[in-house]
């Protein structure tokens, strides 16, 4: 188990990361990883671009959409961004309380690995350092219409041709994830729909692919609809992927269109 501090320290993640060796064998299912893939492809664009991976990041897709939308947020910003509270009373469906119960039961386990080693990843969300921190898998600071502003992007193809939207929404990966404990479906760094399944549908259409973040909060687009969708919360949820709040919002705006 890696320090609680390590969370904040790239060197430490990035090494051990490079030594650790894989969990299962390739192409023997596949498994959510909550947060180590933001060093993994953090580390290539580091290298690559030469500046930190939010500033990649950001300069390649919110600065040209004009989006206010933020990986390693400045000081002066701070008194913009919400307090993060958990919702108390509220056990989620049964996935998350499937999770729950198995993270707590098997400690060592390769969930409670994922969302909880270092064991900061669960508790740093209001600390200032976090809000500083580059870490593109976890911590983007916007808002909905941020989100919303991001996939409106993917589908007009002011931030990919064709081609490549057609790749990154392509199946790779379809079943019982590893570490969530529950079907995803996934695309190239995004959940695609699954319209039979109740935790794992954006409740639109069948196309639809975005991705869902702690919590409850979601940025998602629709190709039948055209549509972008974006929603946020500082009050969490304890699902595991979609949040019914969304859900109910998202089926809505559907009947609207």
């Amino acid at each position: 188990m890696l320090p609680a501090e390590a969370l904040y320290d790239w060197q430490t993640m990035t090494t051990a990361l490079a030594a650790e060796q894989p969990w299962w064998a390739l192409g023997e299912g596949h498994g959510y990883a909550p947060i180590t893939y933001g060093w993994l492809l953090g580390e290539v664009l580091r290298r690559v671009e030469g500046c930190g991976p939010g500033e990649a990041i950001v300069a390649r897709t919110a600065k040209p959409l004009g989006l206010d939308f933020h990986v390693g947020l400045a000081d002066q910003e701070f008194d913009r961004v919400a307090t993060i509270s958990r919702g108390k009373g509220n056990f989620g469906d049964a996935a998350s309380q499937r999770l729950f119960m198995t993270m707590m039961s098997e400690p060592t386990g390769m969930s409670a690995r994922a969302f909880t080693n270092p064991p900061s990843i669960m508790t740093s969300t209001n600390k200032p350092e976090w809000r500083r921190t580059q870490q593109p898998a976890a911590n983007g600071h916007g808002n909905a219409r941020s989100l919303a502003g991001f996939y409106s992007g993917l589908l007009d193809g002011r931030l990919l041709d064709s081609e490549l939207l057609a790749e990154l929404t392509r199946e790779h990966a379809v079943g019982e994830d590893k570490t969530l404990l529950t079907a995803t479906r996934f695309g190239l760094g995004c959940m695609l729909d699954q319209p039979q399944v109740s935790n794992a549908t954006y409740g639109m259409g069948p196309r639809a692919f975005g991705h869902p973040g702690a919590g409850g909060s979601i940025g998602f687009a629709d190709p039948e609809r055209d549509v972008a969708f974006g929603f946020v919360t500082n009050n969490l949820g304890p699902f595991v992927l979609m949040d019914p709040r969304a859900q109910k919002l998202a089926r809505l705006l559907a009947d609207c269109l």
